[in-house]
């Protein structure tokens, strides 16, 4: 079950890594485990300080959807890499929300608003920052009690903890989803906003259908993560229920 809502957390967004990071399903640190030479090269070539490609990592959204792009031929060069690599390997590059922000679709809607995403990506995540708070502190949080939990240290209290943690993590994520949308059609206009909202429930239903291509609902979420019900309930993520 904790897998289940790393891999969602872990495969719903992508973003240049200085700009923020995790929440979705492309699971590099599970292919790190896989100790695949090839696999860890291509990981070594495709993932750049300076950039975050996994569409739930980010949430600097005005960043990441003004180098659509660019973010798109990593992605494209890291599932043709892993590919060659293994072709039975589960590539994290091949998943519906890669897929999905990397259609020829999305990538066309996006250019319109390009210009307004690059001139004030800096401002709207400034804002969003200042009224939701950093995740980029919380996913430290948890990646260091994930580690602890693996070692077996206090295992029941770390893993209360690591719920806190998360359940704080995910109420930021939906904070600055709904942050951003806000002052994306403030600084960009409402055709913007309502681009971005758009190409968010896509990718937040694209990491849905992965989720449950492989479990049933009842195996994805814990009910100690409320925080985190969007996984499944994408309408939460816009607090439309």
């Amino acid at each position: 079950m904790q897998l289940a809502i790393d891999f969602l957390l872990f495969s719903a967004f992508l973003v240049f890594k200085s700009c923020e990071t995790r929440f979705s399903p492309i699971v590099l640190e599970p292919i790190a485990r896989y100790q695949s030479p090839c696999i860890i090269t291509c990981l070594d070539t495709v993932i750049d300080p300076e950039m975050e490609i996994r569409p739930s990592r980010s949430v600097s959204y005005a960043y990441f959807m003004s180098h659509l792009e660019d973010i798109c031929s990593v992605i494209s060069y890291g599932k043709d890499c892993i590919d060659e690599c293994d072709p039975q390997f589960q590539n994290p590059f091949a998943k519906k929300p890669m897929t999905v922000i990397c259609s020829e679709e999305m990538i066309n809607a996006a250019k319109p608003h390009k210009s307004c995403f690059e001139a004030k990506h800096d401002q709207i995540k400034k804002a969003c920052v200042d009224s939701c708070g950093e995740v980029r502190i919380l996913r430290s949080k948890v990646e260091n009690l994930n580690q602890l939990v693996l070692q077996g240290s206090n295992a029941s209290t770390v893993q209360n903890e690591l719920y806190d943690v998360r359940n704080s993590e995910c109420k930021t994520i939906k904070c600055m989803a709904r942050c951003s949308l806000q002052e994306i059609s403030k600084e960009c206009g409402d055709e913007s906003g309502a681009f971005f909202r758009s190409y968010f429930q896509k990718v937040l239903d694209a990491g849905k259908e992965d989720l449950l291509s492989k479990r049933k609902p009842e195996e994805i979420l814990n009910p100690k993560l409320t925080e985190c019900s969007y996984a499944l309930n994408t309408s939460e993520m816009f607090n439309e229920e």
